[in-house]
Parts: C-alpha cells; structure tokens; sequence
C-alpha cells in the first residue's frame, strides 16, 4: 500500500532514484545527508524508514546501498505477481512470487496482487489465456463482481452472481458451464487486467 509522503521524502526519493539510475546503484546514507543538507545519518535512517513503509523503497536493514526504489523516476506503484489462476475449470492455487507489475491504482489503500490467467472463459470481459489480473485482497464481494475464488484448493477467476437459488461462478464464456460457489472462499475482486504484449 502506497502513502502520502512529506515534500522532503519525495526530495530524497527522487534524489535516491537519479542517483541510482546514474551510477547503478543507491546513494550511500552520507550522500543523501549532503544532498538534503541534513547533518544527522539518524534523520537521513528515518525518512528512509517512512519510505520503506510507504512502498516507495524495498530493500533491507534500513542501509541505504540495499534500498533501491520500486520504480522508476516516476514511481509508480508496483503490485506482486503471485502466480496463476485458471480462467476455465479450477487449478491447483500455486502462490509463488514471481516478479511486479505497475499498478497505479494501489494507492487508494488495501492489498493488491497480480495472477496470471489461464484459459479462455472470461473472454467476453476481456480477460484472455495470459493476461494478468490485478486483484484487491478482500474476503468479500458483490454481485457482479469478477472474483478470484477458491474451492476447497482450486481456485479460479469468475465472475460472482448471488441469486434466490445459490452462489454461482460464471464464466464469461459460453463455452464453459456455470460452477456451484457454494462454499467457496473469495480471496480478492478483480481490479483491473494487465497485458504485456
């Protein structure tokens, strides 16, 4: 999740990141320090420490060589891949991280997390074999809702429909037969779909 950060935060981001893009790697504590005209290495470990925080650096043990900026110059923010989910019958959930993808919706607040379809029955909303979808962590949903949904280990990305009758997982393709959702756990709702080529 990405936060608001202060004027002098930005100011070491984007200073953090045109160094970096310079010289390959992140400005050391002490560069930042004379750069930001700031004495203290301790006021330099705590700014760093909000950026960690906020999603705009990743790295480790708060030392600035092992920080690098989760984008661009830009910024925008990054949502993890996570792995794939069927867009046909239910697959194995394989939850393995596997790289990022911009996002820059995932400021608003809330988990977010990419997966990788697979199969074609969410055609008819534009969701294609090999698309990625950009998914927001919820364990609730609302009819209508594309939903990631698990059954029993299988988990798979239909569309949500509530009805006098049951729980549905509709595809969006006429090829593929509804699936009875009762009892399945919803693990997010489909945000947005990212294609690569």
């Amino acid at each position: 999740m990405m936060k608001k950060i202060s004027a002098k935060q930005q100011r070491i981001l984007d200073f953090i990141s045109e160094f970096s893009l310079e010289h390959g790697y992140p400005p050391s504590v002490r560069e930042i320090c004379a750069e930001m005209d700031l004495r203290s290495p301790s006021t330099v470990h705590a700014h760093l420490k909000k950026l960690q925080e906020a999603g705009y650096l990743e790295g480790s043990d708060h030392k600035s060589r092992a920080l690098s900026p989760t984008g661009g110059p830009s910024m925008v923010p990054r949502v993890p891949i996570l792995g794939r989910v069927t867009a046909g019958m239910p697959i194995l959930a394989v939850e393995e991280h596997i790289g990022y993808v911009p996002f820059e919706g995932a400021v608003g607040g809330g988990e977010y997390y990419a997966l990788r379809i697979r199969g074609e029955s969410m055609i008819g909303v534009g969701i294609m074999d090999g698309d990625l979808v950009i998914v927001r962590q919820d364990l609730s949903a609302r009819n209508g809702d594309i939903v990631i949904a698990l059954l029993e280990d299988e988990a798979t990305c239909k569309t949500l429909s509530v009805t006098s009758d049951g729980v549905w997982l509709l595809p969006e393709n006429p090829a593929y037969p509804p699936i009875d959702g009762t009892g399945c756990q919803i693990l997010g709702v489909v945000k947005a779909v990212y294609r690569e080529y």
